[in-house]
């Protein structure tokens, strides 16, 4: 709405305009939940001109406008596709005219016989239907990436997970120690099969010898067996930027750690392909770095998001031991978002033919 205003200096005259908003303003600002429900921060306004006149004289003529506003202000909670409909905003408008005749309409009798009189109502509501539509939610990631274990406090360890609930060794010669009138608990086995030797023996004199033999004293040795060692786990894990800009390329590295007598790897790398797009895949050093041949393959599977990487090292060379880079795979950013690559399936084993046992690692890649 424009508002003007005159102002005249001698002979030059001025004339300046001002504009105001006048109508129906709509704020909205919305916020996506991790449940991807839609909260919606909403402000109305609904403004109207109630008059307008002119004021002054000819030099400093100026537009007055009387503008009336109503205002509404709330917050929504919807889901994808659902619609609100906000109401309220009533107006109520009485106008009266009067059309006459000059002095003859102002006669008492016959005055309103010669004038028209016109009375009007108005009553306006105003009405809005919001419904969002969710483009894309929140990607919230897997468990698996947000915490992981780390071993003991004093003992950092991926290896042993769950090493903080093994219990403690008993040794036995503490136990010994505590009081030489208790005699240790040896299995029978051993005795009771000499006994019946000892009987059909022509000297009976002899079975109480047998049953003093010194296998009655090497049974405590049984108790005093090491525990078993814990079984060593190669770890294999996914090296890759923290984040990188849609349209960028960007290579993922596969590694492997801890491992001993490697002869062969398999492993399926899974991606999302609707945020990432697979490039290539090439092989890392450490199944060659000493010089032997060995095979490589990659084939991947772009509408399941799946690259399935095969290694070898061909017949009568030794296995690879320590740790270094499998593969590396290189792949393109298309749309925003978390990018989780995972491994889907993992088969390694040794020159022997045995299975390894390895423990695969995930990550996560942001698209800005």
């Amino acid at each position: 709405m424009p508002i003007t205003t005159t102002t005249l200096n001698g002979t030059l005259s001025q004339v300046n305009v001002q504009y105001v908003d006048v109508g129906v303003k709509v704020n909205a600002e919305p916020n996506i939940q991790l449940n991807n429900d839609i909260v919606i921060k909403l402000s109305l306004e609904v403004s109207s001109i109630l008059t307008k006149e002119k004021v002054g004289g000819t030099d400093s003529l100026t537009t007055v406008v009387t503008i009336g506003t109503r205002n509404l202000e709330t917050v929504l909670s919807l889901r994808d596709g659902e619609t609100s409909v906000i109401g309220g905003l009533i107006s109520n408008t009485k106008s009266d005219s009067k059309q006459k005749i000059i002095l003859l309409g102002d006669l008492p009798l016959i005055g309103p016989l010669l004038s028209n009189n016109v009375t009007s109502k108005d009553k306006t509501e105003l009405i809005l239907a919001i419904t969002p539509r969710l483009v894309r939610g929140v990607t919230v990631p897997q468990n698996n990436l947000m915490s992981f274990s780390s071993g003991k406090e004093d003992e950092p360890s991926l290896v042993r997970p769950m090493a903080s609930f093994e219990l403690e060794p008993v040794f036995d010669a503490a136990t010994q120690s505590r009081g030489s009138d208790k005699k240790p608990v040896t299995p029978n086995a051993p005795i009771l099969q000499a006994a019946p030797a000892a009987v059909v023996a022509p000297a009976a004199v002899v079975a109480p010898a047998a049953a003093v033999a010194p296998a009655a004293v090497a049974a405590p040795s049984a108790v005093s067996a090491p525990a078993p060692a814990p079984v060593q786990r190669g770890l294999l894990q996914i090296a890759a930027p923290a984040s990188v800009a849609a349209g960028q390329q960007f290579s993922v590295d596969i590694k492997v750690d801890a491992v001993t007598d490697l002869a062969k790897a398999f492993f399926v790398l899974s991606y999302d392909p609707v945020l990432v797009e697979f490039v290539s895949v090439t092989e890392g050093m450490l199944m060659k770095k000493d010089g032997k041949s060995t095979v490589f393959s990659g084939i991947a599977e772009a509408a399941a998001g799946k690259v399935s990487v095969s290694l070898a090292r061909t017949d009568g060379n030794v296995g690879m031991s320590g740790g270094g880079s499998l593969a590396a795979a290189t792949f393109r950013a298309k749309n925003q978002g978390h990018a989780g690559f995972a491994f889907g399936s993992v088969a390694f084993s040794g020159v022997d033919g045995s299975a390894l046992n390895i423990l695969p690692f995930s990550t996560t890649v942001d698209i800005r």
